[in-house]
């Protein structure tokens, strides 16, 4: 027999498990993406274009996902603001890298990397996401000790009813 309470502290822990995980996709999606971006840099071979692409397309449905999992916090939703326009950024920078070396070729294009290497928004990106995860961690460990806090509260009361119920038999 589990209560109400417990049941909803459990769904708090699964839905702080789901953020944590679309974080973590999206950080995987963009270092994909920058990947296949600088594979094609150097070798200019179609075939990492296909990758980079998809990966790139999975950016915007990550972040919506995120937003709509953390509607519910303020702090997540102010990370979000600082974090999309940064992501567009690099996805415009790779895009540019990418076109570089299709009509200038790999030198052009290894000038431009090196020119937007300072300016690169990818330490701001990682750092975003880095606090993204660890106040997801902080409301897991807090809401894991409310599920088990729930659960020991529903664990008694299923006893304290057993143990009335077999005093009530025992009674009659």
């Amino acid at each position: 027999m589990q209560s109400r309470a417990a049941r909803n502290a459990m769904l708090w822990v699964r839905h702080t498990y789901e953020v944590l995980g679309t974080v973590k996709d999206l950080g995987v999606v963009l270092d994909n993406a920058s990947a296949e971006e600088r594979g094609f840099l150097l070798t200019g071979d179609g075939h990492f274009l296909e990758p980079y692409q998809s990966a790139a397309e999975r950016v915007a449905p990550l972040e919506a996902r995120l937003r709509r999992l953390t509607a519910d916090n303020p702090s997540q939703q102010d990370r979000l603001l600082a974090l999309s326009p940064l992501v567009q950024r690099r996805l415009a920078e790779w895009s540019r890298a990418i076109d570089t070396r299709r009509e200038r070729g790999l030198d052009a294009s290894l000038r431009l990397l090196d020119a937007e290497r300072g300016r690169s928004p990818t330490t701001e990106v990682d750092s975003i996401l880095a606090g993204f995860a660890q106040e997801e961690e902080r409301l897991l460990a807090e809401r894991l000790a409310n599920a088990d806090r729930s659960s020991q509260r529903a664990l008694w009361l299923a006893v304290a009813s057993f143990a009335a119920g077999v005093a009530l038999l025992a009674l009659s």
